[in-house]
């Protein structure tokens, strides 16, 4: 009696531990990615310049905004990469500007766009782009819309936490070239788990 209990005991086990893995590999199959990145939703990130009196840490003269994430509410914050965390970027879109008394667009200039991440400790001359946007070549259009464009990033490029997102125009005309402000940067992406930051 005592042996046919115990073969019981074992055999609703096994049906409680296999139902258990059924519905187990039930819920995950029907749980798909929360965005079409596979990352969940809440980590998506909107990054929205905004002018302010106070320049970022950056070596660029005309880094005159701070980066805010905008959130699906419509609310502005301040952003910075959360400790043990990371940023990938996988959008950018960037608007420039002509700079008056020292550059104004012609047709047959070229603009561009780059963005370097800067912590401080960096030759200023020796630091490289992260990015590297497309050339806009200046024509009458531009004379009246402003030059920028929208780019969509085949790997994305990864920002720690504590680095400085650092964000430049450049201009290229028959005299040769320099560095041009910039009226809008956005910059789209999403957080990742980073624990320590490489060197």
């Amino acid at each position: 009696m005592r042996s046919l209990c115990s073969r019981k005991s074992r055999s609703m086990t096994r049906w409680a531990l296999w139902g258990g893995m059924v519905a187990m590999a039930s819920t995950l199959s029907a749980s798909p990615p929360d965005s079409h990145m596979g990352q969940k939703a809440i980590d998506h990130v909107v990054l929205v310049s905004q002018f302010t009196d106070t320049p970022q840490n950056c070596t660029n003269p005309f880094v005159n905004f701070e980066l805010f994430r905008l959130f699906p509410s419509g609310i502005l914050t301040k952003f910075q990469i959360p400790t043990g965390r990371a940023l990938v970027v996988t959008d950018v879109e960037w608007i420039a500007l002509p700079q008056p008394g020292s550059h104004e667009f012609n047709p047959g200039d070229s603009v561009t766009m780059s963005i370097r991440l800067e912590n401080g400790s960096q030759t200023p001359n020796l630091i490289p782009n992260a990015f590297q946007s497309r050339m806009i070549l200046i024509t009458a259009e531009h004379i009246r819309a402003l030059p920028g464009s929208s780019e969509q990033l085949t790997t994305g490029f990864v920002v720690a936490s504590g680095v400085t997102i650092c964000p430049q125009g450049q201009f290229f005309d028959t005299s040769g070239n320099g560095i041009l402000p910039l009226q809008q940067v956005i910059l789209r992406g999403y957080l990742i788990d980073m624990p320590s930051r490489n060197p």
